[in-house]
């Protein structure tokens, strides 16, 4: 038995007293922790709920008396091996469960609310799901049931101020079946969960467990040899993490790892894009631009791992006017205005997440082109160099040698190219670069294609031999994302 994190044994040795009257009370077994023994008196009832009574002295006490700490829970009808539900001490309830088996049990200290997000398996008479909890307060949750429809319900409720181990949720699983569910996390031990709903008309115990996230070992750490650090969000805000180690030579399938949930609520963002190494940007609605790090990036650790992000937080403001923003990496960030300036930034802080109160955090804008709202697509791989698909799909590259400082067009020598590349990059809804000339192209049905531009530092384009690798065929279905970027490199660069 598992109460709020207290470890015991609990023995039921009979409902009814054979000897006597059968509807007389009777002692139902014993309860043992630490050594000791205490007697328990109770009930059953033919719908699976136990109520019963651990007493609070080693002593004899009088057989069917309700003395003692009060329990019901509830045994799972599909797996009668267990059973949750509630305790009551104080006046206050808390979790319990029983299970024939031994459970894992990881002891924590302090209780506090921030101890629910998490992603959680949710087990309640049988029927599974998996809950996501991103916010406390307010509540963010998703629910989603295990029946193959492959449903998102949005949950709504709250914690019990008083009591933030206690929380109550409502989960629209039907408009006429608005179910709700109450759940008291065991405050002595971490990723566990336990409480009652109701099913069929009648109370049945519930169970949740943390679920451990997926990860991946760790890249070697071999600076000749870099992956490619994929992120993906979906249209509900899910942040997905990828990573492809067959990145310097197009290795296929079994060369990726992931997809990891690594964090939820990306939707809310107008651009999302990287910064130079683990770093992030998102800017929102109202144009303020927020810093991530993502300090998981290698082995794919989301929400539910302490220490795997940091941050958001506000770096700058101003940015909601801009119709394409991306990165140079080494904190360099170039944004195309409405009527087609390019602009030019640079983040000194993007390692720490410095922002505008920091004295020497940011350099720019500065206006460094012309004329580029006419493009299909535009994006970086690092070191100055851009691409632009025109509208026929012809890849032209630009390199702007003055990335490190910002000059622009009035500054001789600041610019090399364009010179043309490329041709048919109009069939990608996707494109994007983990940098070093490596380029990936997303078809509309997913399927993602693997180039690499040995030419990226001097604009080789097609007539020269040697200037390209590549069209190769290295994943599948990144199709229903919003939005894919990778990872682009910083000095020094933590992603080596």
């Amino acid at each position: 038995m598992d109460h709020d994190g207290w470890l015991g044994e609990l023995v039921i040795r009979r409902f009814t007293d054979f000897h006597n009257d059968a509807n007389a009370p009777t002692k139902l077994g014993n309860y043992y922790r630490d050594g000791r023994r205490y007697d328990v008196n109770g009930q059953a009832t033919e719908d699976g709920t136990l109520e019963f009574y651990v007493a609070d002295t080693t002593n004899r006490i009088e057989p069917g008396s309700a003395t003692g700490q009060r329990f019901e829970v509830h045994v799972s009808s599909a797996d009668p091996r267990h059973a949750e539900g509630k305790t009551t001490w104080n006046g206050v309830d808390y979790g319990a469960r029983l299970s024939r088996s031994a459970s894992s049990h990881d002891p924590i200290t302090r209780f506090d609310a921030s101890l629910w997000v998490d992603h959680w398996d949710v087990n309640y008479d049988g029927r599974r799901g998996r809950l996501e909890i991103s916010a406390i307060d307010p509540l963010y949750a998703i629910y989603e049931p295990a029946d193959g429809q492959g449903r998102r319900l949005s949950v709504t409720g709250g914690v019990d101020p008083a009591h933030p181990h206690i929380l109550s949720i409502r989960v629209p699983f039907q408009e006429f079946d608005q179910r709700l569910f109450a759940f008291y996390h065991h405050t002595r031990e971490r990723g566990v969960f336990s409480g009652i709903t109701t099913s069929e008309g009648r109370t049945v115990g519930v169970r949740g467990d943390r679920i451990i996230p997926e990860t991946y070992p760790s890249f070697p750490l071999n600076p000749t040899v870099i992956p490619a650090f994929v992120y993906a969000i979906e249209p509900d805000g899910r942040l997905r993490w990828l990573r492809h180690d067959g990145a310097e030579n197009g290795g296929g399938m079994e060369t990726w790892k992931g997809p990891a949930l690594v964090g939820t609520g990306w939707d809310a963002f107008t651009h999302v894009f990287p910064g130079g190494g683990n770093v992030m940007y998102a800017i929102t609605a109202d144009g303020r631009l927020l810093w991530y790090r993502h300090d998981g990036f290698n082995t794919g650790l989301g929400l539910g791992s302490p220490d795997s992000w940091t941050g958001g937080k506000e770096v700058g403001h101003g940015w909601g006017g801009f119709t394409r923003v991306f990165s140079g990496g080494d904190g360099v960030i170039y944004a195309i205005t409405a009527d087609g300036k390019l602009m030019w930034y640079r983040h000194h802080g993007v390692a720490t997440g410095a922002g505008l109160e920091t004295p020497g955090a940011w350099s720019g804008g500065n206006e460094i082109a012309f004329g580029w709202n006419a493009a299909d697509y535009v994006f970086s791989t690092g070191e100055g160099v851009i691409y632009l698909v025109a509208p026929g799909g012809e890849l032209w590259w630009y390199r702007h040698l003055r990335w490190a400082d910002g000059k622009g067009l009035e500054t001789p020598g600041a610019w090399a190219g364009p010179l043309s590349v490329g041709y048919g990059w109009h069939s990608f809804t996707k494109i994007f670069s983990r940098g070093d000339g490596t380029i990936y192209g997303v078809l509309p049905d997913g399927t993602v294609l693997w180039y690499k531009h040995n030419g990226f530092r001097t604009g080789g384009g097609l007539n020269e031999p040697g200037a390209w690798s590549g069209r190769i065929v290295v994943t599948s279905g990144l199709g229903r994302f919003t939005t894919v970027f990778a990872l682009l490199p910083r000095a020094p660069d933590p992603v080596h």
